[in-house]
């Protein structure tokens, strides 16, 4: 009988587009860019710590070995430490040396879901760009573990100014996403690496010096679109916070999880280390536990 191992898809329609107020774009930070070269910037996000910064690495140097960006900031130039690279997303943590002035870590969104038809909006040190959340998507490569999900987003006057390394911020300023790159030249639909991923990734290596895929050691039946537990891996994280076979997963850290899909999701985000609140329905009883996520 096939199952699905939580270890750690979206399509949705498009909503009518409302204008963002001007008082919210100019509130979101200064332009901050990685100098991989010459010719080749991109921009980057302060998180974490003031002189931790994360983009992404461009098609021209993922081959690279080793690279050294400079980091940008006005008439500042700071020469950089890579911390970290996630290759399967080619997302870069950069540190260094010392902060800089006016730039601070910038607030992540805290919500684990995005609705088809969300507006965001994407900003240049003199535009901006609405932006509209279109559903979700994933890199899968075969025979390898599912990544966690992307959101998959529609760019206005993206020929302008919508790079990958651009942040997505919502209404309230705070960072729903970093922009990957189109999915076809000149078509304005776009990858984004969400928010969840983006705190997991700080999170993990502020804590382990490392991020990676996570394992709960639980198996659903994959023919069924419930998450309902088949088999508790023994000694596995799963097994360790209580969970048994049979129990339906009903939320995720106060998430509602109404089908195995949208479980699958959720945990591909979980950070190692950290407590996750489950709550299960077994037989007709509602039970909370805690389950502590560990590297594969």
């Amino acid at each position: 009988m096939p199952t699905r191992s939580v270890i750690l898809s979206l399509t949705g329609v498009l909503a009518t587009a409302v204008p963002v107020a001007r008082a919210q774009i100019d509130s979101t930070p200064p332009e901050v860019t990685l100098s991989w070269d010459d010719s080749v910037e991109t921009p980057a996000i302060c998180l974490g710590k003031p002189n931790w910064f994360i983009s992404v690495i461009p098609h021209s140097h993922r081959s690279d070995s080793e690279f050294d960006p400079n980091l940008i900031h006005g008439e500042e130039q700071l020469s950089t430490k890579v911390l970290y690279v996630d290759p399967t997303h080619g997302l870069c943590l950069i540190e260094t040396e010392e902060s800089l002035e006016g730039i601070k870590p910038l607030d992540l969104t805290k919500t684990a879901q995005f609705r088809p038809g969300q507006i965001l909006h994407c900003r240049s040190d003199k535009e901006y760009c609405r932006t509209t959340v279109a559903g979700r998507t994933r890199m899968q490569k075969k025979g390898q573990p599912l990544p966690a999900p992307l959101l998959r987003v529609h760019l206005e006057n993206a020929d302008e100014f919508c790079h990958p390394g651009m942040p997505l911020f919502d209404k309230k300023g705070n960072v729903v996403g970093v922009l990957m790159e189109r999915e076809k030249p000149g078509e304005p639909f776009a990858r984004a690496i969400p928010a969840p991923k983006l705190r997991k990734l700080v999170h993990e290596f502020e804590t382990f010096r490392k991020s990676g895929n996570v394992r709960l050691g639980v198996l659903f039946e994959e023919e069924k679109t419930t998450p309902e537990v088949h088999e508790v891996r023994p000694d596995s994280p799963a097994a360790r916070g209580g969970v048994k076979a049979g129990d339906i997963f009903l939320k995720v850290n106060q998430v509602k999880v109404e089908s195995l899909d949208e479980l699958t999701d959720l945990c591909a985000n979980l950070t190692a280390g950290k407590d996750t609140k489950m709550t299960v329905l077994r037989g007709l009883e509602r039970v909370d536990l805690v389950i502590v996520p560990e590297f594969r």
